[in-house]
């Protein structure tokens, strides 16, 4: 992955990470939360795709519970 390429995908999902998501992102690439924080902000490849990988999953599995609860409580 291209320099360019990392700082796009950072710039996109900015706005989304959330406080707990670098613990998630430090047990993904087998680091503590602290290591993979470094690496992310180093815009190390493998650590600015995992957290986009946390932080789309974050969204559609929000958007996913709230169809089927919605479903759920119309039945």
């Amino acid at each position: 992955m291209k320099p360019q390429e990392i700082l796009e995908v950072k710039t996109a999902i900015k706005h989304a990470i959330r406080r707990g998501d670098y613990v998630v992102l430090g047990k993904m690439l087998s680091k503590t939360t602290d290591a993979a924080r470094m690496r992310y902000n180093r815009n190390k490849a493998d650590a600015v795709l995992a957290m986009k990988k946390i932080v789309e999953d974050r969204a559609k599995t929000i958007e996913g519970y709230i169809h089927d609860s919605a479903n759920t409580t119309n039945n």
